[in-house]
């Protein structure tokens, strides 16, 4: 990850064969970081448009990857 001088973080991740898209639809993601203390921590992206909990599991939320195949998203009916 590089960070620019707002000290935003970024990534590129590129198309896997045929120009699909490398991370598969509803992934689980989330970011890793180790502080300069030497501390790991676990981030959710902060641009992310969907979450999960599932409480049997624990109480944390998971980041998922939205981008469902055209046929699956959803269409509006009504202007």
């Amino acid at each position: 990850m590089t960070k620019d001088h707002y000290g935003v973080w970024e990534i590129t991740i590129p198309a896997g064969a045929y120009g699909k898209c490398a991370i598969p639809h509803d992934s689980k993601i989330k970011i890793s970081m180790v502080l300069p203390s030497g501390e790991r921590v676990e981030r959710i992206p902060a641009w992310i448009t969907r979450v999960t909990q599932d409480i049997s599991v624990s109480p944390v939320y998971d980041a998922r990857f939205w981008n469902p195949p055209p046929a699956e998203r959803y269409t509006w009916k009504h202007s």
